[in-house]
This record gives C-alpha cells, structure tokens and sequence, in this order.
C-alpha cells in the first residue's frame, strides 16, 4: 500500500508539472472559455441536484424551456461525484473542475500501474507503462475535456478481469462490473468504446488464461456485467428519447492520417523542430522514445519464449492497439494523404446507431493508448531485464525514461483564460441570487457566433444563482436555440425581441452593455427605455475596469423584470392548403450535392449549401404557372441549418423575376418557435405572402457581409401551396 501510494504521488507531481499554469491556479484559470466552464457547470449541477432531487438530476437549470435538459450534454455523473466534496466546500465549479481534471490523470497513469504490474511483474516497468498511458500527446493535449481524460476505470476493469479468470472468485467479479458501470457513466464515448472493445476482451482472456467458460463462471461473469448495463441503460434513457424525437447524429467526420502517429506538432517541446511536425490542437504522436519501448515490447510479444499468460496479455493489448488505431483513421483510410480506401469506421457508423452521435472518430485512439502502453511497459520490462542480467544498475535507465517520455510528449498548449470566481466573480450574478422565485432569466446580447464557446460562461455564472437560462454551450443544442439566438442577435432590443421572451415565459433580463460595440451601446441603452411599460428597471451596476472583465463583456450591467402588458395585436398567421404536387418538377441549385434532394420527398435527404457564399440559390421550376400563396421548409437536425438573409424571388412565364416579400413578423416567429420547443418533427419556416402567380421560384440566401461564421444551408423537403388559409 505503501509503495501504491508513492507510485499515486508521484504521478500527481508529475501531473502538476504537465498541467502548469492551470495546474498552479485552479481556482480561476481555465484551458480555455469553452469546454472547462461547461464541464464545471455539468459537475456542479449534478451535485447541487443530488443533495437536492436526485430523482429529477436530469432537470436542470438549462436550455429553457426544455425539460430534462441535462441530456443536452454528458451527465459525467461519477466524475461529479469526485468533484462534489471540492464543490459542496468552496461553492466554485471551476476549482472542483479543475482539481478533478488533476486528479484523473493521476489516477488513470495509476490505473494503468496496476494492471501493468499484475502482467509484467516489476514496479518500475509498470511506472512508465503508467506514464505512457496518462501523459502521452493525445492525452495531455485533452487539458480542456475532462470527460476525455477519465479513461482510468477500464484498466482496473482489465486488472479485475484478469484475477477473476485465474481465481472464480465473485469478489474480483463485482469489481471488474463496478468498474466497468464507473466507466460507462464517465464518458459516453468511452461507454461505447468499452463495450465495443468488451467483444474481444473477454473472449481473448479466456483463451490467454485457458479459462473454460462453464455455466459457473458465465454466470459469475454475467451477473454484474447485467447490473452495469441495467444501471448503464437507466441513465442512458433520456439520451434515447432525446435523439429519437430530435433525430440527433453526427455527420460522418473524417478520422486521422496514419501518419500522425509518427508526426509531432511544432508545439511540442523535443521534436517540435523536425521538418514534418505539425499544427493539430490535439496531437497523436506515439513519440520516438515511446515508440521504441513499444516497439520493443511488440517484437519480445511475438517471439519471446518465456511465461505464456504475460505474452497473451500483451499480445491482446497489442491487437486492442492495432483495432483502435485502424478505426481511428475514420471511414477512409489515409497514409501521408494518400486515401487507399474505405476503412471498417464506416460499417460501424452504418450498422451501429450509437457510432452515430459521436463527434470523431479519432477519439477511439484511446484504445491506441491503452494498448501501447502495457506494449511500452514490457519493452521497458525486457530492457531492464537485460540490464539485471548483464549486472547493470536499472535505476539510471529508469530515471533517464522518467524524465524522457513526459518531455517528448510535453508541447505547449494555448496559454490559459481568467476566470472572475470568488470574489471577484461579476456581482450582477450574486444579485441574481437574491431576487425571489425561480423566473428564467436572460442575458442579452448575446455573444457573436465567432465566439459561441463563450456561451459556456451563461452556464458557469448560472452556478451562483441557479435560475433557469435559456442559452448555453453543448454538444447537440436544442431545436430552437439557434433560431432564438439569431432573433435575438439581430434585433434586440426591439419590441418583438421583447415579446419572443415574455411568449417564453423569462422573468429577467440582464443586459450587459459591453458586449454592443462601443458606438451603440448609448443608442441601444436607450432603446431599451423608451420600449412601452415592459420593462422595470432592478438595477444598474458599475464598469469596472477590469481586463478579465472585458474580455469577457462583463461590467456595467442593468437588470430588468419583464412585466406582464397588454397582448401586441397581430393578425394570426393562416395554414398553408392544397400542396401543389411536384410532378413536372424540376430544380438547380448552387449546393454542394443534388439540388433534387430537396424535392425527392424523402426528408432525410438534404441538399445543403456549405460555408454559405455572398448569394446562394436554390431554384425550382413548377413546370407550369400555379398560383402560389406559401412555401414551407422543414427544419430538421442539425437545427442551425435554416436559410438566413433569405430573400424570395418569383416569375411566370412571360414577366420578369420579382422580390415575392413574405411575412416576417412577430406572428409567425412565435409560431416557429413554438413548434421548435413543443414538435420540432412538424416545425417549418413558412413563408406566406399574396397569392401570386409563377412558374419559377428562387430562394436566395445573402450573406451580405461575408460572415464565415453562418453555420451550414440545408433543405430537406420543399413545399409549394396554392392558398393559405386563416
């Protein structure tokens, strides 16, 4: 236990070196603005709801008006369950975020000690089998995704599984489930990829340790994996239902070049300087010390005649290497450029609906990970048996690895954020605390695309008055979030954007005034007061003169309550009637696939405009002159794929082209919206206007500023209508 405990130390000492300055400020410094403030909101939530109402942990605080809002994002309930006694004690997200980021790469060079020297059989082979798995590029360059860093329950699994085969034992049993279930409700992506790797896991270690699979050890073996896969499944529910009725998956992204294997990044500290490096943010170099020692250990665990079970083991890590680092090259397979064809990532993406909703494929590296480090740690192992029986000292070798494989992995990363938390956290938020109820509140402007991770900051401020919100940083955002925030972001603070919130039911608003452009904000200041008795001023707060405070638009803010007035008259949108069938069609566009996509009645199907240009076009002939009243565009996921600055334009057979203006008014926003939140499978934009006649229509989609930030254009399905109705 001793010896454990030295071995834990000094994996921490090597972890605060690594992680520096975060590591040295964990308080207030984040790796960046984005991921480390939504994990800090994540771990808070789930620990402020399981004292409160853990039965309803999955209704949080976000994405208003949305419930069970949590499964937005990962619920990373048992990393929450390390950071909650840090968060329960000091009230600030960050410092528990931050401190559990420490503590999971300790832990995981930890993890993979132990299961190393249960297979190789020396303590100083397994320490740098350990550092080879927690403090390799991949994983060091993870700093900001805590979810990604929390890979330490698998090789006590592993260890777990391993006793359990040479024992029978139901002890060993319960661990390497409880083990198992600890990774599942980690990480999703390591949920997945556990289970994937579970497949050949067990089988080889049952032929390793000549294990018969009679009916007791099944059944031993069987009961806590069931128990972790009913726990597994309770929490993953939510999830389920989320992607079922929001039809939520990732468009197949491309995986790694096989060469970045072997290629540094310009960052990293020894090898930045080599022709070939790099400029990934997030680096897979095996390194040149480590790939030796794996290497090494490869070569002994094919042609090593020695104990029997140790080669087995390393051999299966070996092939776990081999299976992660070939689906990590995603659906194509790419060598130094040179696709050489479809890779297996593509079946799995086919056949597996859960490969669906991840993000990339070269997140699977992990198993890379794993597996080159037990190769790493029995090169280590025979190198410095060699040196026992050549009556060499091994303590040099062993500090000169030490120092080594850290440094050829260490790169610096981008220089670290300040975060205002304690008492210097903007003080708008601990008023917020103080009002009574429990009112959704927003904070407006919001802000610009180009700086969406920021939007992490109204989920980390949240933590300090726990009122709900309607905007935050996640992986899959709702249906409307999108379509709210660029209503909000044109317009406020008109009247309508003041409406669109009172229809959500938001009780406050806190305007920060920074974030407008130092010409405007006097204008849009006093827009705001001369807006008809739907607002109450609360309060004001001073600028300070602050950089974090700037950089980050706080300072200067006024608080409003949104009160109740008279309903705004306006004409209720009509219903759209009698479709025109699209027999005749035809259709051209300037997109990047089929224009026909968008008319084949199949809704799946979307032809999609990337990376929008000044004017795109999507121009459909009738095939005849009909008299046209309204067009409908479903929206679909991704949900931010809606046509911005849309203009319409329409002709007939004998006339020139004209602007055909629609409605846009506060009517059929609020329709929209509502639609959004409460059946997103029957929303549309719907674009009425006088009937007119045409045979051609053309959706134009401007992007008068060239903004590159404007996210995709899609259309799945076009509808044309004859009338629309009241």
């Amino acid at each position: 236990m001793k010896r454990t405990l030295l071995v834990f130390f000094l994996y921490a000492l090597i972890t605060v070196l690594l992680t520096a300055p975060v590591s040295l400020a964990p308080h207030r410094l984040a790796a960046n603005e984005g991921d480390p403030l939504h994990i800090s909101w994540i771990l808070a939530w789930d620990a402020h709801q399981l004292i409160r109402d853990p039965l309803h942990l999955f209704d949080s605080n976000t994405f208003y008006p949305y419930p069970r809002s949590l499964s937005f994002s990962e619920h990373t309930i048992v990393l929450a369950i390390l950071a909650a006694p840090v968060y329960l004690l000091t009230g600030n997200a960050l410092l528990a975020q931050n401190l559990t980021v420490l503590l999971m790469y300790a832990l995981s060079a930890l993890a993979l000690f132990l299961f190393a020297r249960e297979i190789l059989g020396r303590d100083d082979a397994a320490f740098i089998a350990g550092l080879l798995f927690a403090f390799n590029s991949n994983a060091l360059s993870h700093l900001p995704r805590l979810q990604l860093l929390s890979f330490a329950w698998w090789p006590l699994a592993a260890l777990y599984l391993h006793r359990f085969l040479k024992r029978g034992d139901w002890t060993n049993a319960c661990l390497f489930g409880l083990f198992i279930l600890l990774q599942n409700l980690s990480c999703t992506y390591y949920l997945i990829y556990v289970s994937l790797a579970l497949l050949w896991w067990i089988p080889g270690s049952f032929i390793v340790l000549k294990r018969r699979p009679d009916r007791d050890t099944l059944f031993r073996l069987a009961v806590p994996l069931l128990v972790a896969a009913a726990l597994t499944t309770l929490f993953a529910l939510p999830y389920l239902g989320r992607f079922g009725s929001y039809g939520y998956e990732r468009r197949l992204g491309l995986g790694l070049d096989l060469i970045e294997y072997l290629a540094p990044e310009r960052t990293h500290l020894l090898w930045g300087w080599l022709p070939f490096a790099g400029r990934d943010a997030v680096s897979h170099f095996l390194g040149f010390v480590s790939l030796a020692l794996i290497l090494t250990g490869l070569a002994y665990g094919l042609l090593a005649k020695e104990d029997r079970v140790r080669r087995g083991m390393v051999l299966l890590s070996a092939a776990t290497a081999f299976i992660g680092m070939v689906l990590s090259l995603g659906p194509i397979v790419v060598v130094a450029g040179n696709a050489l064809g479809e890779g297996p990532y593509w079946f799995l993406y086919d056949h597996v609906p859960l490969f669906r909703g991840l993000r990339s494929p070269e997140r699977i590296a992990v198993l890379v990970s794993f597996g080159t480090a037990v190769l790493g740690g029995y090169g280590a192992k025979r190198l410095l048996d060699r040196l026992d029986r050549l009556g060499k000292t091994t303590s040099r070798a062993t500090v000169a690895l030490l120092v080594l494989l850290p440094l050829e992995h260490y790169r610096s990363l981008p220089a670290p954020v300040r975060i205002p938390t304690g008492n210097e956290i903007p003080p708008v938020y601990t008023y917020l605390a103080t009002l009574e109820g429990d009112g959704p509140v927003v904070e407006l402007p919001l802000y610009p695309r180009v700086r969406l991770r920021y939007y992490a900051l109204y989920m980390f401020y949240s933590t300090f008055h726990w009122k709900p919100i309607l905007f935050g940083r996640t992986s899959f955002y709702p249906p409307v979030s999108e379509y709210l925030a660029w209503q909000l972001g044109r317009f406020f603070p008109n009247a309508d954007s003041i409406a669109l919130l009172q229809s959500l039911g938001v009780k406050t608003l806190v305007v920060h005034p920074r974030l407008w452009p130092p010409e405007e904000r006097a204008a849009k200041l006093a827009q705001l007061r001369a807006l008809p008795r739907r607002l109450r001023l609360l309060r004001r707060f001073p600028t300070e003169d602050r950089e974090d405070y700037e950089r980050l638009g706080f300072g200067g803010e006024v608080v409003f309550r949104l009160e109740a007035g008279e309903e705004r008259g306006f004409d209720p949108a009509c219903t759209p009637r009698d479709e025109i069938e699209r027999q005749g069609w035809s259709i051209e566009g300037s997109g990047d696939n089929d224009p026909a996509k968008a008319i084949d009645g199949d809704p799946r199907t979307k032809w999609r405009k990337r990376a929008p240009a000044r004017e795109d076009y999507l121009r459909v002939d009738l095939g005849r002159e009909e008299i046209v009243s309204a067009i409908r565009l479903p929206f679909s996921y991704p949900y931010d794929e809606f046509p911005r600055y849309l203009v319409l334009r329409g002709r007939d057979e004998t006339g020139p082209g004209r602007r055909i203006r629609f409605r846009q008014d506060l009517s059929t926003k609020l329709e929209l919206i509502s639609e959004l939140i409460n059946d997103p499978s029957r929303a549309a934009l719907t674009l009425r206007f006088p009937p007119t006649r045409v045979r051609w229509l053309r959706l134009l989609l401007r992007n008068p500023v060239k903004d590159l930030t404007l996210p995709d254009w899609s259309v799945s399905e076009v509808h044309v209508y004859r009338s629309c109705e009241p």
